[in-house]
């Protein structure tokens, strides 16, 4: 994830809050507006929150130039802006970082098909990204191959309905 640029997030890109959601900024109240007593405005910046189906949990929410949100529920602090599954799944392919599947399993990605890629018959692939599954046993190998398999764009596995081997975000240990 990317840190929280205010430049970015006036500009109409998402944000994203300490507790996963996302976040619009639409407006920065500008310094030189002082309330009636002179105080300055603690929480300049005003947008929306999302809830995860992305429709609008609530349209007037107030932050801090740095993030921090106008009330003690740090849940709703900007702790980075958003990125979309594909950023994330391109990312853990161009920095070679373990990825996590929907069954909780373990997997990293190899290859990835060039944009635009066709086959020398024309056709195009259908995967595009290609990798493993991967488990760890006691024999300090962490990376032994239990499958090999390809993903869609979305991270969705190109050869299931099930979605169980979907790419869902970077591994954590």
């Amino acid at each position: 994830m990317s840190k929280f640029d205010l430049e970015k997030a006036l500009a109409g890109e998402f944000v994203k809050l300490r507790n996963g959601q996302k976040a619009l900024i639409y407006y920065c109240i500008p310094d030189e507006f002082v309330f009636d007593s002179g105080k300055p405005v603690l929480y300049p910046l005003r947008g929306m929150i999302f809830n995860e189906n992305d429709e609008i949990k609530d349209f007037n929410a107030c932050w801090k130039n740095n993030g921090k949100y106008n009330i003690k529920a740090d849940d709703y602090d900007i702790v980075g802006m958003w990125e979309t599954l594909e950023d994330i799944i391109n990312t853990a392919y161009e920095k070679q970082l373990p990825v996590k599947l929907r069954d909780g399993r373990k997997a990293i990605i190899w290859s990835k098909a060039p944009d635009g890629y066709t086959y020398p018959d024309g056709s195009k692939p259908e995967y595009v990204y290609r990798g493993a599954i991967l488990y760890s046993n006691e024999d300090n190998n962490p990376y032994l191959i239990t499958e090999i398999i390809s993903w869609l764009k979305n991270g969705h596995y190109l050869l299931s309905n099930e979605h169980t081997e979907d790419i869902i975000g970077i591994w954590k240990d």
